[in-house]
């Protein structure tokens, strides 16, 4: 690790109500720059993901309700990658709280929505898929406890 850089693992106050509540789901304290990253990084992988889609003929063997759940779960994944790979998420979510584990678990669990959506509307009811994926998803989130040094 290089010994000149310094992380700062003080949380910033967020501000009440839902500007609050979207800082503390991102990550309070995200620069200037992260967020244009992020947002750049977004556009670019969903129109990425849209070429693709759209060159490889799979969009064309898809119904509409299929490319929406593939669209909205790819916009979101992409975004979560994005998202966490900033600092302002990295303290948030391996913070020292007591409460951070529990609300890292409940995070992740609330992303089983896609994959219950796509082995029901995508893989046409795929019953191994979803639990098998499920599981993985959850030992995952469960290990990624990381701890702050």
């Amino acid at each position: 690790m290089r010994g000149d850089v310094q992380i700062s693992w003080e949380i910033p106050a967020t501000p009440p109500g839902l500007a609050g509540r979207l800082e503390r789901f991102m990550g309070p304290g995200k620069s200037r720059s992260e967020s244009v990253v992020e947002t750049l990084g977004l556009l670019g992988c969903a129109l990425l993901l849209a070429v693709g889609l759209w060159a490889s003929g799979v969009a064309r063997d898809l119904s509409t309700a299929q490319l929406v759940v593939v669209a909205l779960a790819g916009l979101d994944l992409i975004g979560g990658v994005l998202t966490n790979a900033t600092n302002a998420a990295k303290r948030w979510y391996h913070r020292a709280d007591a409460g951070a584990r529990r609300a890292r678990l409940l995070f992740v669990s609330a992303h089983l929505v896609h994959l219950a959506a796509m082995g029901l509307v995508v893989l046409s009811g795929d019953l191994t898929w979803t639990p098998t994926n499920a599981a993985l998803l959850l030992g995952a989130g469960r290990c990624a406890g990381g701890r702050r040094p």
